[in-house]
């Protein structure tokens, strides 16, 4: 039966005080076995001899604008209303955290039914479990008719149930339809001028591009009727490096047609409204609602309303021009490095002067590794400048020393410029030759999720290094010549050494990595939960350039490379959402980050609750997008020109994957396909009777894993079954194979490793951590472990 979907249970949560919020974490640990009393902010839990401190944070719009509640000891666990965990109030404790995605899980699949019933109802006012949530907002009760008068966002979900934010939409948006009408014939809203206010395009170049008529003296419709225009004014403030844009009174506007536009924004020249993942497209905008921006001090931004058949300027604004004493500017500075036995002398060699408590040397093989200061350094006080020819000299092991100069002044600034790597050396004997690479999630292209001629150390097994992150770990990692590329919630995407764990550098996206990264020609592609596509450079960490997207990717990107190794083009999907209307839509992107063409696919419907989705999976010229509403479809590479279709009765789970021409698809419904990836016809079909994951395709064999903890392989050429066996927990992801051995990771966190041919178990670990299918070499596995209460990490694993 359909739950509550994650992003309704985290915008109900949103909506109570923090009381409530303290009363329902405690409610919910106490119905997962653990003794709780509530002493707001804390909540504390016992259990067999276990004590856990839990800070509950208070539901809040803009978090980082607040500090966290103030404790007198250290906690355990931080439990946020948010959906993510990359952005928390200051001052919060150094500890895990608790999203409402984790809360979510745990009150489905952690207490009894009843019992979770019990407590979604009493603290959102809405069941847990219903088929109509899976209806667009009829379990809601929406009466057709007249929806009577003006209604704030806040107003519908008391209205209609904490946590309607779908349903409010919908009441709101026939409210303003019908207020529209109402309108009609008043002419022109008092205090807009059509010759003034018509919004400039992206690149800032006037109005040549929207709003034509208007800017000629017309009403911009291209007829005489007036367009209807909300009748809203915004308060735009600045200070700490953001700009927050506040609703100030008038009409309600859907957030889908709200944008803010112009020069300054770290974001990008145009940030839609909705993008925020508390609104939905329809989700009214009313007064008190704002949004924070990071921007720089001399912004120019317009706050714009793109109506259905012009674009008007509601508000603009232009920042102070002067980055003010309290927001350090990114310095512009030469650092030299000079290696000298085993000692390193890192030296400011030209430029723009910094503080020293802004300065950190990182890595790994040095005194005081993997992070010092470089006052403590250069024994000097925090607050002095570090100007040319000044130096710090560090005793090093030369054959592992790695060292990046970082500039980061986020102890000052709470808005401050990203930290940014200003220089870095590696030793000369400092290896990065491990051999083996798994540039993407999925290994290839074609989504094989098969590293042919590696069959992974034997154990016993150790830890060769562990990288802590402070959050927990969103993507399988990736190995690419020698260095392990992985991304945490906090949110960070990090580059280690795989040979000792240093950490070469690290870069804060636009919200957490989702979906899953890929490596291609010394760049890191990684999409974000905040609709965007960061492109690294593999070196250093540095921004080659970012894609933006209306809704946030829903899958890894696959990325095409030529002969000669060049990218050629990247494509991945943005998934459907019921509670914000979004379709579900393959992208296909250029080398630049320009968009070549997108395709819709099927309905809006609820997102895939399976797994981690890969991209594409691409074959010569054509791309095959296997889509959640149940359509498997084949696209020209060039132009995005349909080649072919199939409607199967089912959605599929997670993408299939392509090997010698033939598509393997999986569905929720329980079959596995095997499809010409040229013509569309279909070869072969097996019924396994339950949802079964992405496969992985080697060459002889397809093996699925089913959400009934079953492995079962098939014969590639005919689909009869060769083996299957029952593992010890459910497998909610794809499944790797390296050499003849395959590596499954279940729903508990277990690592088991199957022999391909007859499905025996070679070995298992018995941690329960692994929160991802592991990189594989024959040296050693890389795994990204989520240890709950002890912390997350990255682990290299070798034979000892």
């Amino acid at each position: 039966m359909p739950s509550i979907p994650p992003s309704t249970f985290a915008s109900g949560l949103g909506e109570l005080s923090h009381r409530a919020f303290v009363r329902f974490v405690a409610d919910l640990w106490a119905a997962s076995g653990w003794e709780t009393t509530a002493e707001p902010p804390v909540v504390r839990a016992h259990r067999n001899g276990t004590d856990r401190r839990l800070l509950v944070l208070p539901p809040t719009r803009f978090a980082r604008l607040r500090a966290a509640p103030a404790v007198d000891r250290p906690v355990d666990a931080v439990v946020t209303p948010r959906s993510s965990a990359g952005a928390l109030p200051r001052g919060t404790p150094e500890a895990r955290v608790v999203t409402a995605e984790d809360l979510h899980e745990r009150l489905r699949h952690g207490v009894p039914a009843e019992t979770g019933e019990r407590l979604c109802q009493a603290a959102l006012g809405v069941p847990l479990r219903d088929d109509r949530w899976a209806d667009d907002g009829s379990l809601l009760g929406i009466a057709d008719g007249d929806a009577g008068g003006p209604i704030t966002r806040r107003a519908a979900l008391g209205a209609l149930g904490v946590g309607a934010v779908g349903a409010s939409a919908v009441l709101l948006r026939r409210q303003l339809t019908d207020d529209s009408a109402d309108r009609a014939d008043d002419g022109d809203l008092e205090g807009f001028d059509d010759a003034d206010d018509v919004a400039p395009t992206p690149d800032n170049s006037g109005a040549d591009d929207v709003g034509e008529d208007s800017a000629n003296g017309g009403d911009g419709t291209g007829g005489d009727a007036a367009p209807d225009k909300p009748g809203t004014s915004f308060a735009i403030t600045y200070e700490d490096g953001r700009v927050v844009i506040t609703h100030d009174g008038g009409d309600p506007i859907p957030a889908g047609e709200l944008s803010v536009r112009g020069d300054g924004l770290r974001v990008g020249p145009v940030y839609q409204w909705s993008r925020e993942r508390r609104y939905g497209v329809d989700d009214p905008i009313t007064e008190g609602d704002s949004l924070s921006l990071s921007a720089d001090g001399d912004y120019a931004i317009t706050v714009v309303w793109d109506g259905p058949e012009s674009q008007v300027v509601l508000a603009r604004d232009t920042g102070p021009a002067t980055d003010g004493p309290d927001r350090p500017v990114q310095p512009d500075a030469l650092i030299a490095f000079e290696l000298d036995g085993d000692t390193l002398v890192v030296r400011h060699a030209g430029g723009d002067g910094i503080l020293a408590k802004h300065l950190r040397l990182r890595g790994g093989g040095f005194e005081g590794a993997p992070v010092r200061q470089w006052s403590a350094a250069a024994d000097i006080d925090s607050d002095a400048p570090v100007e040319a020819g000044d130096s710090v000299t560090l005793a090093v092991a030369p054959d592992r020393v790695a060292v990046n100069v970082i500039w980061d002044a986020s102890d000052t600034a709470e808005f401050a410029e990203r930290p940014t790597r200003l220089g870095g050396y590696r030793g000369p004997a400092r290896p990065l030759g491990v051999a083996g690479s798994v540039p993407s999630s999925r290994i290839d292209p074609q989504n094989t999720g098969f590293v042919p001629g590696v069959s992974g150390p034997s154990p016993p097994l150790s830890a060769r290094w562990t990288f802590t992150t402070r959050q927990y770990p969103t993507v399988p990692p990736l190995l690419v010549n020698g260095v392990v590329y992985v991304a945490s919630a906090a949110p960070y995407v990090h580059a280690l050494d795989a040979t000792d764990g240093a950490e070469l550098w690290r870069f804060e996206p636009e919200g957490s990595v989702g979906g899953g990264m890929a490596v291609a020609d010394g760049t890191v592609y990684a999409p974000t939960s905040g609709g965007v596509l960061h492109a690294l450079d593999a070196a250093d960490g540095s921004e080659h350039w970012r894609q933006s997207f209306t809704w946030p990717p829903g899958s890894a990107p696959t990325v095409v490379t030529g002969s000669d190794g060049a990218v050629e083009g990247l494509f991945l999907e943005t998934p459907p959402t019921e509670m914000t209307g979004a379709p579900e839509i393959l992208h296909a992107i250029g080398p630049d980050g320009t968009d070549r063409w997108q395709v819709q696919q099927g309905e809006t419907r609820p997102a895939d609750s399976g797994p981690q989705r890969s991209g594409p999976p691409v074959v010569d010229d054509v791309v095959v997008f296997g889509s959640t509403s149940g359509t498997l479809a084949a696209y020209d590479r060039a132009d995005g020109s349909e080649r072919w279709r199939r409607d199967p009765d089912s959605r599929f789970h997670g993408a299939p994957a392509v090997r010698d021409g033939t598509v393997y698809a999986t569905t929720l419904g329980g079959t596995v396909s095997a499809v010409d990836a040229t013509e569309g016809c279909v070869g072969w079909q097996v019924d396994l009777g339950t949802p079964v994951v992405a496969p992985a395709v080697t060459a002889d064999r397809i093996l699925v894993t089913a959400s009934d903890g079953t492995v079962t392989v098939l014969d590639r050429a005919d689909g009869t079954e060769q083996w299957r066996r029952a593992v010890d927990a459910p497998v909610t992801q794809p499944p790797v194979v390296a050499g003849d051995s395959l590596y499954l990771v279940g729903g508990d966190g277990t690592l088991s490793v199957l022999d391909v041919a007859d499905g025996t178990v070679r070995w298992s670990a018995d941690d329960r951590d692994v929160a991802h299918p592991p990189a594989v070499t024959d040296g050693a596995l890389y795994t990204a472990v989520n240890r709950s209460e002890q912390g997350h990490a990255m682990r290299a694993l070798e034979p000892g």
